[in-house]
C-alpha cells in the first residue's frame, strides 16, 4: 500500500467543457477551518487536515476483515 488516498468524483449531470466543479466538504470542515484560523493565525493553510471518513453503513459489514476469508 502507498498510504495515499485515491478519491473518485460520480457526477450526476453533465459537465460542460470550461465548467467548474465544487466539492461540499460539509459543515463539520467549515468549523475545523475557522477554529484552525482561529487559533493558528499566522500558520500557512497547507498545515491544516481534518479527519474524513465513510458515513455509516457505506460498506458491507466485515468488508476488510481478511481473517473471515
Amino acid at each position: 500500500m502507498s498510504g495515499k488516498i485515491a478519491i473518485e468524483y460520480v457526477a450526476t449531470a453533465d459537465i460542460d467543457k470550461g465548467s467548474e466543479v465544487y466539492v461540499d466538504y460539509g459543515a463539520g470542515w467549515d468549523r475545523s477551518w475557522r477554529d484552525f484560523v482561529r487559533m493558528h493565525p499566522y500558520e500557512r493553510a497547507g498545515y491544516f487536515r481534518r479527519e474524513m471518513a465513510a458515513p455509516e453503513g457505506m460498506y458491507p459489514e466485515g468488508w476488510l476483515d481478511l481473517l473471515a476469508q
